[in-house]
């Protein structure tokens, strides 16, 4: 019986060392991949921070500003190109809730006071449609608030533009076809 409980006892550590030596491996080879890993990003942000630090050195100051000077001529191309799509999707709008696509001014900005949609467009107010000719720059300010928010849907590419029906008459937002004028009022 003593013979067998030694059995047991050796083949039950026999056991435990094992589980121990695979527990311990396991543990060695995960903490070993965790500080591998955080070596990497180390040793990545280090040549990152070296590199900018070795071209600035070696770039002249002349070079950099050349650098920032063709950054700036992306960015602007890039926003005459967000631009001009959005003129182009503004030229088919034709229902009210059409959606207006933003133009950007020349800040680089959408304006805060920007519509949402056609009939937000047309029912800007005198002061407002003032203000967005200023901030977009597009010309002359007019005492009228059609002759402003005309000016600011041609900039925008909306293809209509507010007729006076009279006096004491509200405008008219009316659909012009680029090439065979006056199409139909809205």
């Amino acid at each position: 019986m003593k013979a067998q409980d030694k059995k047991q006892d050796d083949a039950l550590l026999a056991v435990q060392k094992l589980l121990q030596e695979v527990l311990e491996n396991d543990v060695v080879d995960h903490l070993k991949s965790e500080v591998e890993a955080q070596i990497a990003a180390v040793i990545d942000k280090e040549v990152e921070e070296q590199v900018k630090l070795q071209l600035d050195y070696h770039l002249s100051q002349t070079l950099q500003d050349e650098i920032e000077n063709y950054r700036r001529q992306i960015e602007t191309a890039q926003r005459d190109l967000v631009n001009s799509e959005s003129r182009r999707a503004n030229s088919v709008l034709e229902k009210p809730k059409d959606l207006v696509h933003p133009v950007y001014g020349p800040n680089g900005e959408v304006s805060k006071k920007y519509p949402k949609d056609l009939q937000a467009l047309f029912n800007i107010d005198g002061n407002t449609a003032k203000e967005l000719v200023i901030e977009y720059q597009i010309g002359a300010v007019s005492t009228s608030r059609n002759v402003n928010l005309n000016m600011f849907m041609r900039h925008i590419g909306v293809a209509f533009q507010l007729m006076s029906a009279g006096p004491d008459q509200p405008s008219i937002p009316v659909k012009i076809n680029r090439h065979n004028g006056i199409v139909a009022a809205l």
